[in-house]
């Protein structure tokens, strides 16, 4: 993610900069919430990392991810925790996530086949 890019969830209605998780003049946070949205950040991350990543390994971190975001526990640095203590909506960031991975299939197909062209 770039340092410019707005973060988060794709489509959210709280867009959070990265600015805004390590300088405190920006957004005063507290410690806990700047380190519970640095987690969110990268379980964002990495889901649209492995979301487009056609190997194993990566269909496993993939799943990995989901299964976080899907989680119904509310502990301090899960899923729900986070977005209990920050203030977030998690069923409007889990439909921002489908969206944005339904966005990517397209895209993932047409390159998986690409490759499968080459290799001939």
């Amino acid at each position: 993610m770039t340092s410019t890019e707005a973060i988060v969830i794709p489509s959210a209605q709280h867009e959070i900069c990265p600015a805004q998780l390590r300088d405190p003049s920006v957004a005063p946070l507290e410690a806990e919430k700047r380190l519970m949205l640095a987690v969110l950040e990268r379980a964002v991350d990495d889901f649209q990392t492995y979301a487009i990543v056609p190997t194993e390994r990566g269909r496993g971190l993939f799943m990995e991810v989901v299964r976080w975001f899907d989680s119904s526990a509310t502990d301090a640095f899960d899923f729900e925790g986070i977005c209990q203590a920050t203030g977030l909506d998690p069923d409007h960031i889990r439909e921002g996530l489908r969206s944005w991975s339904g966005m990517q299939l397209p895209r993932l197909r047409s390159t998986t086949m690409a490759r499968k062209r080459s290799r001939r």
